[in-house]
């Protein structure tokens, strides 16, 4: 039974923030969405053989508003053949064209995306996909992690969503229908000593049901282990991960020291979330009525399953709906069943952004990723590789500590690459201290 209110929460949280406004504009569109998620629990047993045939109508009725995609004829069935991918270039130089003219732009959102790969944009959220979104993210991977039950749904404070951004205020907010309970953001602010002991002690007084933070936050938890944050997370039924990798080696270390599974979830800004684990932990399963989802094979094919760039579709979002948009994220889809007995797809090996080999003066190549042990090798945090110039590589380094680097001086690090490569590549070595609040790309490519 939910016992706690927002008013109750922020009499004893003075700096969180309650966004009246918002909150009143769901009333709105909070049925819909609701429906949108049962809908999609009812729909995931049921198999799709042929997604633009499926979602024919719902297509036709996003795209045909769309200027930028009045080239295609959406009166007739869909030639997936003869449709091309809308890159991040394109929505970045003509955004307006990919906006729906149509949608009230009283009940739009804006959303930044998070700037990995170039300048950050606004994506533009519709009020109905903005609180599907916003209100059955963590709901949506509970019920793919089979622990969506009613202990979850019941505790006072639903979910726990951590940010390490510190430009953003510490939120709570809840769902107009009380489907579940609150839902908590702290800002985890990694440069403070208190962080961790403020976050310990949030946990341990409310007893959220979910954790939902990126892998450098949990890395960051993981890293601070005492029998008193053990306890904080005693109670937590599943920590959904997402934003970015996440590493097998930190999905297994969250088990063995919190005893609480990770779920990891696929989504983008310009698109949502649109894929997570199952309890069985083997590859994320596609959601297949919120997005049509394919890959774009080496030779430049676009397929249902198969190895590549995965191609996202959006079938929610009637403010920007997005056609075969290049996520930059690489892949394999996969058909074979799951264990767990959900059909569908799933997508297996997700890497994160395409990884562009480091090109070499002697016209060979090499993947950049032959340097993701170094943390084991030398005293350090964190570390980001960048070829700036052809004949030039960028290592940013963050040491473990102050200590760090008189134990282990740059030089020896630069060394360390030069013999690695030959001497192929100037090695442009900086000590920095990176900023966590960031999404992050630790291999990138200038050339």
């Amino acid at each position: 039974m939910k016992n706690l209110s927002v008013v109750d929460f922020l009499s004893r949280h003075e700096n969180y923030v309650y966004n009246l406004e918002e909150h009143i504009k769901s009333i709105e569109f909070i049925a819909v969405a609701n429906n949108r998620f049962l809908n999609f629990c009812a729909s995931s047993f049921k198999d799709i053989k042929n997604p633009w045939e499926d979602h024919f109508e719902t297509i036709k009725r996003l795209f045909s508003k769309i200027p930028a995609y009045r080239i295609h004829d959406f009166t007739k069935k869909v030639n997936s053949n003869t449709l091309s991918t809308t890159t991040k270039e394109q929505l970045k130089l003509n955004t307006d064209s990919y906006t729906n003219p149509l949608e009230c732009s009283d009940y739009q959102w804006l959303r930044p995306t998070s700037g990995t790969t170039g300048v950050p944009f606004n994506s533009l959220y519709s009020g109905e996909f903005h609180f599907y979104y916003k209100y059955y993210s963590v709901a949506r991977a509970a019920f793919f992690g089979g622990k969506l039950d009613e202990d979850l749904l019941n505790s006072d404070v639903f979910c726990v969503s951590i940010t390490s951004d510190r430009t953003l205020k510490p939120l709570v907010w809840d769902i107009p229908n009380n489907y579940f309970g609150l839902v908590v953001r702290p800002v985890l602010d990694t440069r403070q000593q208190s962080a961790i002991d403020e976050l310990i002690e949030l946990l341990t007084i409310y007893n959220p049901s979910v954790i939902a933070l990126m892998p450098r936050s949990l890395e960051y938890i993981l890293n601070h282990n005492s029998s008193a944050l053990k306890q904080a997370f005693s109670n937590v039924k599943m920590i959904v991960s997402s934003a970015s990798d996440l590493e097998v080696e930190t999905q297994a270390s969250a088990y063995e020291v919190l005893h609480t599974e990770v779920f990891n979830c696929y989504g983008l800004s310009e698109i949502g979330v649109v894929a997570t684990e199952c309890k069985m932990h083997d590859g994320l399963h596609i959601f297949e009525h919120d997005a049509l989802v394919e890959v774009q094979t080496d030779n430049g094919s676009i397929k249902l399953t198969g190895k590549g760039q995965i191609i996202a579709t959006s079938l929610i979002n009637g403010a920007m709906p997005l056609l075969r948009y290049e996520t930059g994220d690489y892949g394999e889809i996969i058909k074979e069943p799951c264990v767990c007995g959900l059909p569908g797809r799933r997508i297996k090996n997700l890497s994160g952004r395409l990884i562009k080999n480091l090109k070499l003066p002697n016209n060979t190549e090499l993947s950049p990723t032959y340097f993701k042990k170094l943390q084991k090798i030398f005293p350090i945090k964190e570390f980001r590789l960048t070829q700036t110039r052809a004949d030039t590589l960028l290592v940013e380094i963050e040491y473990l500590n102050e200590s760090s680097s008189l134990d282990c001086p740059p030089k020896r690090i630069r060394d360390y690459f030069r013999r690695e490569l030959n001497d192929l590549l100037k090695i442009d070595l900086q000590t920095v201290q990176f900023d966590y609040s960031l999404k992050f790309q630790r291999y990138r490519s200038y050339i």
